[in-house]
């Protein structure tokens, strides 16, 4: 008999020590309510061993993911388990007097029974996830901070394009209404209809009616020429009202709220990028060359977010040549260059200017949040497209010799096997 209770002793100090090294968060509860926390569990939520069910939901505040909705009492995963129901994936934040910042789980719950008979307690098994949720909850406040950039930088040049149209359309107007031309036929029309009965004596030998050939050539040769400005004005008009069309497709590929990754192809996305900026660009006389010859057709990506870091990039290259032009340092046309080809397993994607350069003790610094060395810019642009790199598995490198030398944003990002084949 001794033996036997020694091995049943010894089997409980193993099963205990199991159960207290499982580096999830384990409790258990039997049927009475009362609960027995592993190591794991305690460290994880503070909990302390040995309390009772009904005790510990007084002193913990348990909430849905969104930290304010109460989760009743009767829908917690222990609860839920001595009911003999199961639950899965549960993500739940709980705040206790010794984690009053509080922590993410994620619980699975289950029911202990023997086959055939009810539920005589529960266990929860949850891991802490608050670094994961922390950390999605950073990246995708970066994602919308980037967004604003794009954003603002969307709405100014359809607002540059709309300026554009109504001062083309105001144009029109003004040479419509106030036709001086008309004025004129409308005078001649008054002459003819005057010496309706002489015509031919009075355009012959009449001095005033002698005019009427070369006012009817002048008059003819005003109208061409107003034909042909409001031909160019209207041709004005139709190209911004299509810009802005151009720019509100554009703008649909940063409007997905997928976060899964699709086939996008490059060349459209770059140009895509091109045009949300092309009214900023061309009042600068930025010049733009691309080359994507060595570069894949297709890239799988996560696409709004590909194309709001091509946005924020081409910006950052922009407000770099605003800067030095400010400062007076920039002597040559300004220019930006994309650049994309495959180096190993990774597509790069490089975007070159001639503005004002990076100081090597700012290189470390850029992707900061609201880091930014230039008058203009919240460096909120910059941050966004790091993380949305970083998250993705790649990376993202200044370049730049110094103040004055430009710089050049290399961006790699894992290339996916299917779409690694450069097009012909």
């Amino acid at each position: 008999m001794k033996n036997t209770v020694d091995e049943l002793q010894h089997q409980i100090q193993l099963m205990l020590a199991i159960f207290d090294s499982i580096s999830d968060g384990v409790i258990v509860a039997d049927e009475k309510g009362n609960l027995t926390f592993n190591q794991s569990a305690e460290r994880i939520i503070g909990g302390k061993v040995d309390t009772v069910l009904e005790q510990r939901t007084e002193e913990y505040s348990i909430f849905y993911h969104d930290k304010v909705t109460p989760i009743p009492t009767e829908e917690l995963p222990l609860v839920r388990a001595l009911r003999g129901e199961a639950t899965d994936e549960m993500e739940m934040f709980i705040r206790t007097t010794a984690k009053p910042e509080g922590v993410y789980i994620n619980a699975n719950g289950r029911p202990i029974a023997s086959p055939g008979t009810p539920a005589h307690g529960g266990v929860i098994v949850f891991r802490d996830v608050t670094e994961r949720v922390r950390a999605e909850e950073a990246l995708a406040q970066a994602f919308a901070q980037g967004r604003l950039e794009v954003m603002d930088t969307i709405l100014h040049n359809i607002g540059n394009a709309i300026t554009s149209v109504a001062i083309g359309v105001g144009t029109l107007q003004e040479q419509l209404v106030n036709d001086p031309l008309i004025e004129r036929l409308s005078a001649l029309s008054k002459t003819v209809e005057a010496h309706e009965e002489d015509w031919g004596d009075y355009v012959r030998h009449d001095p005033q009616g002698q005019q009427v050939r070369p006012f009817l050539l002048a008059l003819a040769a005003d109208f061409v020429e107003q034909n042909r400005e409001l031909i160019r004005t209207v041709e004005r008009v139709n190209s911004q009202t299509s810009h802005i069309v151009d720019i509100v497709r554009a703008q649909r590929g940063f409007d997905s709220k997928a976060m899964t990754s699709k086939d996008v192809n490059l060349r459209q996305a770059i140009s895509g990028a091109l045009k949300i900026v092309q009214d900023s660009f061309a009042s600068r006389g930025i010049q733009t060359q691309v080359n994507c010859d060595d570069a894949p057709t297709e890239i799988r990506i996560q696409e709004s977010q590909f194309n709001q870091m091509l946005v924020n990039l081409l910006k950052n290259a922009m407000e770099a040549i605003d800067e030095l032009k400010r400062s007076g340092g920039l002597k040559e046309q300004p220019r930006i260059e994309i650049r994309a080809y495959v180096q190993r397993d990774f597509l790069v994607l490089e975007v070159q200017d001639n503005g004002v350069g990076i100081e090597q003790k700012n290189l470390k610094a850029i992707f900061g949040a609201g880091y930014t060395t230039k008058r203009e810019g919240s460096g909120l642009g910059l941050h966004s497209a790091a993380n949305f790199v970083t998250s993705s598995g790649g990376k993202i490198q200044p370049l730049s010799d110094g103040y004055g030398t430009g710089a050049t944003m290399r961006v790699e990002l894992r290339l996916n096997a299917a779409s690694a084949e450069t097009s012909a």
